[in-house]
């Protein structure tokens, strides 16, 4: 491995990832954007979470759910919040 070696000072970029220089890079990418993805997947549940309660009974947290995503008025029933489909776009 050369000694500035700018594959390897990408892969430093990520500290909590284990580069490992005698696999190739495409497979250490493959490692790490998974590892990546994990992360961000557990991130955004424990962000729905935090937003939306941890308790799936919780009628007002599902309406709150649904304010959010625009539909309003939500509703009135746990069934009700869990039936709505539809384009819903969380981006805007």
């Amino acid at each position: 491995m050369p000694k500035n070696d700018p594959v390897a000072e990408f892969f430093a970029r990520f500290p909590d990832f284990k580069y490992n220089p005698d696999c190739t890079w495409p497979e250490e990418w493959r490692k790490l954007r998974h590892n990546l993805e994990e992360q961000l997947q557990r991130a955004a549940i424990e962000r729905f979470q935090s937003t939306y309660s941890f308790d799936p009974s919780d009628l007002a947290a599902w309406h709150k759910m649904c304010r959010v995503v625009g539909i309003i008025p939500p509703p009135p029933t746990h069934k009700g919040c869990k039936m709505v489909r539809g384009p819903i776009s969380v981006c805007e």
